[in-house]
């Protein structure tokens, strides 16, 4: 028999059995790792139990020191209460003046009258033509805001379907520009 021949192997491979396919990768992967498993349980075993025995140990020492935890303070505010202070029952009691009436406001008047306060009311942002006479025609003087007060001297004169009072402007109590104006926007009020 020859060596050459492909077909056949040589004498010393026929000679040696050859492991099958699984056990041979299995002896490759067993030598691979390094450290058993066995191993790698023990020293994980060895920890918990080191870390358990810090943890009794550090209770243990809190509790013999018998440090006190901390707590936080948090500020309370209270009102202090009010004092209580108590007068004798002899104690002379003084006579309370006598009370003095209290002059009742002065009545309005229900009209318009010559002699008589008026106020200038509702006419807004738009105020009240104070004329030179009486009737739209004369000349507008000034425009009166709600508010103004104003002393009757005349009236009333009908013009248009109006009456119209002539009356006196008073700004801080000082007599101002004298004239005319419809009564529409006007109400009894008392002197400034």
């Amino acid at each position: 028999m020859s060596f050459n021949d492909d077909w056949q192997d040589p004498p010393e491979k026929e000679a040696q059995p050859q492991p099958p396919a699984a056990v041979e990768r299995r002896r490759r992967r067993r030598k691979k790792t390094i450290v058993p498993w066995w191993v790698l349980a023990s020293a994980a075993l060895v920890v918990i139990l080191a870390i358990a025995l810090l943890w009794t140990w550090a209770l243990k020492a809190v509790k013999e020191n018998k440090v006190p935890p901390t707590i936080a303070a948090t500020p309370t505010f209270t009102q202090p209460l009010p004092t209580v202070t108590f007068t004798p029952a002899n104690t002379p009691t003084t006579a309370s003046p006598t009370d003095t009436p209290i002059p009742p406001p002065p009545t309005l008047a229900a009209e318009i009258a010559v002699g008589g306060w008026v106020k200038v009311i509702g006419t807004g942002d738009a105020g009240l033509s104070f004329r030179a006479g009486p009737g739209q025609e004369n000349a507008r003087l000034k425009i009166l805001t709600d508010g103004t007060v104003l002393k009757v001297l005349d009236g009333p004169r009908e013009d248009s379907g109006f009456n119209w009072w002539r009356l006196e402007e008073y700004l801080d109590g000082q007599p101002g520009v004298i004239g005319w104006t419809i009564d529409d926007y006007l109400e009894p009020t008392n002197a400034p």
